[in-house]
């Protein structure tokens, strides 16, 4: 398989390496979710490939201007509310907006909402880049949850 750009021709280097980082972090969220499902070996599997890819390829370079920012240097995420911490979780389990709006009961179009804020705040471009962000998170705290420190998710909190 050869990947062209518009015009037919081969993709420079800095393409490829951006679809290898992109399909690490698809492994470890495929790790991810075979770890919630208690599948052990899969994890194994998974997480060894994410490992051995992400070895071969390059650190990205620093943005250019109004591009997105590399992982390390994203927000925190203190300043996602408790809904759309719970939502970066979803979007990480792979859920569709469709699916978030039916999980959490809201509309598409919220969930949505929802999500472009969560990429706005966290000055990130796409759903791979938040799930990224969420998996890393869990791997720094050791929280499943996702959460960098306590209480810093109220999203368990019940509703009135």
């Amino acid at each position: 398989m050869q990947v062209t750009g518009h015009a037919g021709g081969t993709a420079p280097r800095t393409t490829y390496d951006a679809v290898e980082r992109a399909l690490a972090t698809c492994l470890a969220a495929l790790a991810d979710l075979a770890g919630s499902a208690g599948q052990a070996d899969r994890v194994a599997r998974l997480l060894a490939a994410a490992q051995a890819l992400s070895a071969t390829v390059p650190p990205p370079r620093p943005p250019t201007a109004g591009g997105p920012m590399p992982l390390d240097r994203v927000a925190d995420g203190d300043q996602l509310t408790a809904r759309e911490h719970e939502v970066a979780r979803f979007i990480a389990r792979g859920l569709t907006n469709r699916q978030i709006g039916e999980e959490l009961i809201i509309s598409e179009r919220t969930a949505d909402t929802h999500v472009q804020n969560i990429l706005g705040k966290l000055h990130l471009v796409s759903r791979a880049q938040v799930a990224a962000w969420v998996i890393e998170r869990r791997a720094v705290s050791g929280d499943p949850a996702g959460r960098a420190r306590p209480g810093a998710d109220r999203s368990e909190a019940p509703r009135a």
